[in-house]
């Protein structure tokens, strides 16, 4: 029953999603053209991360819980507690992390230079996914904890790529460089998504708030 709910949700997030999908997946690709002006690895990373970044706060707001429509029927029905409620709410928004991230890749190879390492954006995906776990609860909050909650998506990130690019360097190590980023990823992301379903236990907003 579970499983099916959670697949109830993720349907129904993906047939919403879809016009912001269209217009992130541009985006992203339009970025990944643009950052090949970048050719030292250090300085493409970070902006790629802090573009991930800016792409999974948007699709966090693009995913917040809905005030009404068919939407709200299919969770609010959800038999889910809230922790499973935000990991299937969890599994579009990160999917278009994934799939934005593969759109700036191929937009690096667009113009045919092919100079820019696969690593990179592996590692930005990586950074992006930790970021969304943590945004995700951006819209929950009020004004002053969005704030701070958007600041922590884009330090989770920088940490996740600022790690694995350290390890890259030191190591030169591909497989090093992935783990040290899913290091920090897994238990950052374990932690703001428990804290996501609890706040999505908790949101309850007033009719027209």
């Amino acid at each position: 029953m579970r499983s099916t709910a959670t697949l109830a949700i993720a349907a129904a997030r993906i047939r919403s999603l879809r016009p912001v999908v269209f217009v992130l997946v541009l985006i992203s690709a339009g970025a990944g053209i643009g950052v090949q002006a970048l050719r030292e690895p250090v300085p493409l990373l970070l902006t790629s991360l802090l573009f991930m970044s800016a792409v999974a706060i948007a699709i966090a707001y693009a995913n917040r819980p809905p005030l009404q429509g068919p939407l709200a029927g299919v969770e609010e029905s959800a038999p889910l507690f809230g922790r499973e409620r935000a990991r299937a709410n969890a599994i579009v928004p990160g999917a278009v992390v994934l799939l934005c991230a593969s759109a700036q890749y191929v937009g690096t190879r667009a113009l045919g230079h092919g100079t820019v390492p696969a690593i990179l954006f592996l590692l930005s995906a990586i950074g992006g996914i930790t970021a969304l776990t943590i945004a995700l609860s951006v819209p929950l909050r009020s004004r002053w904890n969005r704030a701070l909650y958007a600041a922590l998506a884009i330090g989770g990130a920088l940490l996740s790529g600022g790690l694995a690019a350290f390890v890259l360097f030191a190591t030169r190590s591909q497989a090093a460089a992935t783990a040290a980023a899913l290091a920090v990823a897994l238990p950052v992301g374990f932690v703001a998504l428990r804290q996501y379903g609890e706040a999505l236990a908790r949101y309850d907003p007033l009719p027209g708030a």
